[in-house]
């Protein structure tokens, strides 16, 4: 992935613009840079995502998804996501509300992200893809390089969510944007 691409994955907002000024080993170093200062931050929490992992299949959803809105932060949940068998993490969005979905997607690999959104309830997902496309786009868009068809067809749609994004980031997506087009 892109320096830049990678570095807006992390923030709900485009990179400031002084970056795209960096050369790209400039760039590159301050990916690296972010990245170590990330991974120094979370050390420790993969363990503790697994552990809650395990713990939580042992609670019924309807105990679960009380607890979870309450006192659990997306940023947590979606550690926990990571960690979780596909199935598992599928059976637990089912019930979660889309906000709550899409905040998750901002923290969890876009892949991942994929994969849940293409099993989730037909009327969920495409609440999913509303809300991603309204407040986390570029998350959106980076999604959408790993869903099906069908998706595509739900994200076309909501194309026109995209139009107050920069023209430089719209350009790194205009194969996707193009292929969204062509499921409408």
């Amino acid at each position: 992935m892109d320096d830049l691409k990678l570095l807006m994955t992390f923030t709900k907002s485009p990179v400031p613009a002084f970056f795209k000024t960096l050369s790209h080993e400039e760039q590159k170093e301050l990916r690296e840079y972010v990245e170590t200062v990330i991974s120094t931050k979370t050390d420790g929490l993969e363990e503790l995502y697994y552990t809650i992992g395990v713990v939580i299949k042992f609670i019924p959803n309807f105990v679960l998804i009380p607890l979870t809105l309450q006192y659990i932060k997306p940023t947590i949940a979606a550690g926990v996501c990571e960690k979780l068998k596909l199935d598992q993490a599928v059976s637990l969005a089912n019930d979660l509300p889309p906000e709550y979905i899409g905040e998750i997607a901002m923290h969890t690999s876009s892949k991942r992200s994929a994969q849940i959104l293409e099993q989730l309830r037909a009327s969920l997902a495409e609440k999913c893809i509303k809300y991603e496309g309204e407040h986390h786009p570029i998350k959106a868009l980076e999604i959408g390089k790993h869903v099906s068809p069908r998706i595509l067809k739900l994200c076309s749609k909501y194309l026109y969510l995209l139009e107050n994004l920069d023209d430089s980031v719209l350009a790194l997506y205009d194969d996707l944007i193009e292929k969204i087009r062509t499921h409408a």
